[in-house]
């Protein structure tokens, strides 16, 4: 039996009595930052500077716009330990300690933990971000065809290209999370007592060593990620992957014992 289908069912069999909190983590997290990204938009609704299907009008004051979407920046970094708390939830449930609808507020416990734990997303996001920007097929050959998919789509070469190159982008942006973020974020939820440091560098080469299990882990996963579009499945769906990424994290940690994560 694969190891992925294995990882699977334990998943399914952890998750018995401990969905429904992760479920109110997940819920929580998510109307979190969906309220942020919903407040970001009233001022410039407000001011002029967006329309009321929330497009930017860049054409009016850059420097509002800018001043807008930076507290937005600065809001969603500063609620990002709500996500780590999700993932430390399944953490829990792989370590066999069970979930708990607190687990989402965990981080928030200390000052110490909580800005500790908001330096390590700033840090792991925005390079994730940067170079997933800098990486952008779609924003390139988009940016070449002086075209853009937001124009509707039409059965025409153009629109195949762009097609193409927008799945390039998603493809590339994938493998980015699998090599930089996928590991040191289940590492932290697992055990958050080392240093901020050893999940940003001391994990890069553990990441590539065993970027082929986190892929084979996503391809077994990905009918029910596809599952996702229906919006409704995200409920069980985000849960059983998250627990099923921890259980995989955790028995690659413990093959790799110099680490001393788990």
């Amino acid at each position: 039996m694969k190891t992925e289908r294995i990882i699977k069912q334990r998943a399914r069999a952890a998750l018995k009595g401990n969905i429904l909190p992760m479920i109110a983590s997940m819920g929580f997290c998510a109307l979190t930052f969906m309220f942020i990204e919903y407040m970001s938009y009233v001022p410039m609704v407000m001011l002029g500077i967006a329309d009321s299907d929330g497009e930017i009008n860049f054409s009016g004051s850059i420097l509002l716009i800018l001043a807008v979407m930076g507290l937005r920046v600065i809001a969603m970094a500063l609620a990002a330990p709500l996500f780590n708390g999700f993932l430390r939830s399944a953490g829990n449930v792989a370590m066999g300690r069970g979930a708990s609808a607190k687990d989402v507020f965990y981080y928030f416990g200390s000052a110490r933990l909580y800005f500790k734990t908001v330096a390590l997303d700033v840090i792991l996001f925005t390079a994730y971000a940067l170079i997933s920007y800098g990486l952008d097929v779609y924003r390139y050959v988009s940016g070449a065809m002086d075209a853009s998919l937001d124009n509707g789509l039409a059965l025409n070469v153009e629109t195949a290209i762009l097609l193409a190159a927008l799945l390039a982008s998603v493809v590339v942006k994938l493998i980015l999370y699998m090599l930089f973020l996928h590991y040191p974020l289940f590492a932290y939820a697992l055990n958050d007592h080392r240093g901020v440091g050893f999940y940003v560098f001391k994990l890069i080469g553990f990441s590539c060593l065993n970027f082929g299990s986190v892929f084979k882990l996503f391809i077994g996963y990905l009918g029910w990620i596809l599952l996702c579009f229906l919006v409704v499945p995200v409920m069980y769906v985000a849960p059983y992957l998250a627990t099923g990424a921890a259980l995989s994290a955790k028995w690659l940690f413990e093959l790799d014992r110099n680490r001393g994560i788990v």
